[in-house]
């Protein structure tokens, strides 16, 4: 005979004059978070569409969606010599807060062509892909009888990539303190997790950390609890991994109704993916004993996953 339920077990224990076996109460979770969302650092969207920051004509979505690190600015004066000035912006997370450095730098002489000459013709460009983008205009003219060209050009490179983006947030988020307590909070909702998120910013992120810590319900009058559960990661588009299995927390109590403390384990950390998804405790496995029962039969609640 198969045994499937706890009624059943008992009743056979029953049968040949045994005690039953413990029924154990389904243990508590208090939970903790701490998270952080926000866009990749750089420029990106309306700060390139912007015809006074850059592009002249409409620009490509695979670009317009890109945010890129670094703006580099060159501008080329030719008269009667040639004067370069080359412009960097280069941007970087700090903390909260995304910051930016800049530097400006002119070698040459134009030999006095003055600083807004009226052009005879002027060309512009724009090429590249979403790792790297060009705009260029090129002015020219004639001053005093001889010609002169101005152009400028701004590059847009070091495109942030996604693994960067989820660094970036779930460092900053792991940087943060734990807020207030939930306690007894729903077990299918024990997650940490990293995700993209938004659409006028596509290059966006947000992720969390969660801790839980087990709570033997205080009613319990038996000497012994023991809970073991695993940690999967489940992608985005893809079949969950193992993270940790049989994790293991045993109480021996004896519990004192005056200190909730006793009750409970420490704190148990659910570190946030390092790729897009969701880490989750699953499989949550629980006996007890009690010194008036005989025998002890695992029981499981929460989320079950079937791991290779």
């Amino acid at each position: 005979m198969i045994i499937e339920t706890q009624e059943e077990w008992n009743a056979v224990l029953a049968g040949c004059g045994c005690c039953e076996m413990p029924v154990c109460p389904v243990p508590g979770v208090d939970i903790q978070s701490k998270e952080f969302a926000d866009h990749a650092c750089g420029a990106y969207g309306t700060m390139i569409a912007n015809p006074n920051y850059g592009p002249w004509d409409p620009v490509p979505c695979a670009v317009a969606c890109q945010t890129f690190k670094t703006v580099t600015r060159t501008h080329v004066r030719t008269w009667r010599g040639t004067e370069t000035t080359v412009f960097t912006r280069v941007y970087a997370r700090s903390g909260d807060y995304c910051s930016s450095s800049y530097t400006e730098e002119t070698t040459g002489s134009d030999g006095g062509l003055p600083a807004i000459p009226t052009p005879i013709s002027t060309t512009k460009t724009q090429s590249g892909s979403a790792s790297s983008y060009t705009y260029q205009v090129v002015k020219t003219g004639e001053r005093l009888g001889d010609p002169w060209t101005i152009t400028d050009t701004l590059v847009f490179s070091d495109p942030v990539s996604e693994s960067e983006l989820l660094a970036d947030i779930r460092a900053t988020a792991n940087s943060k303190t734990y807020g207030a307590t939930f306690e007894n909070y729903s077990i299918l909702s024990i997650t940490s997790f990293c995700d993209c998120v938004g659409s006028s910013t596509p290059a966006s992120a947000k992720c969390a950390f969660g801790r839980n810590r087990w709570v033997v319900p205080d009613t319990w009058e038996g000497s012994y609890f023991k809970i073991t559960w695993d940690v999967v990661f489940f992608p985005e588009g893809g079949d969950p991994v193992a993270v940790s299995t049989d994790n293991t927390w045993e109480w021996a109590g004896p519990g004192d109704p005056e200190d909730p403390d006793s009750w409970k384990s420490g704190w148990y950390e659910i570190p946030a993916p390092v790729q897009l998804g969701e880490n989750r405790i699953v499989n949550i496995r629980f006996l007890c004993y009690k010194s008036t029962m005989l025998g002890v039969k695992p029981q499981i609640t929460g989320e079950a996953v079937d791991l290779p």
